[in-house]
């Protein structure tokens, strides 16, 4: 079973949440368990994950690439190798399918991305938009 403990600098309790999880570690490994302990940033949330979703499927309903319509999703993987490009950040790789029917993009995904990461998508995936006269029925983004 996972747990996740996000600790914050700006919550005053923060103390609080670090005993919990130490005591939680203790408890694990004196009853035989292993513990893995990984530090990081959290990754997306779930207002950014809907945030994202949403530009995305906007950007859907509205423009076309290459020539056709494509899903909202495939709108995500678009905007994901974009900002990786711009960013600097590693895109992943094509490699052939295994029937040799097509190629695959193998790399980054939106789900292992920090939420600075994320909002910065956001803001790239919105300048985009507004530069090529998408328009949004809503203002819940980013």
């Amino acid at each position: 079973m996972k747990r996740r403990y996000l600790i914050k600098p700006s919550n005053p309790n923060w103390g609080k949440v670090l005993a919990t999880l130490l005591a939680d570690i203790d408890a694990n490994v004196r009853n035989g368990k292993e513990v893995e302990a990984v530090l990081g940033e959290p990754v997306r949330d779930n207002p950014h994950n809907a945030a994202l979703h949403a530009l995305c499927t906007e950007i859907a309903k509205q423009k076309e690439w290459c020539g056709k319509k494509r899903s909202g999703e495939d709108w995500k993987r678009i905007f994901v190798q974009a900002y990786a490009s711009a960013e600097g950040l590693t895109c992943g790789e094509m490699v052939p399918s295994l029937d040799g029917s097509g190629v695959v993009q193998l790399g980054m995904q939106t789900r292992s991305l920090p939420n600075r990461q994320i909002q910065d998508l956001i803001q790239f995936i919105s300048a985009w938009a507004a530069e090529n006269d998408v328009r949004f029925t809503e203002r819940r983004y980013g």
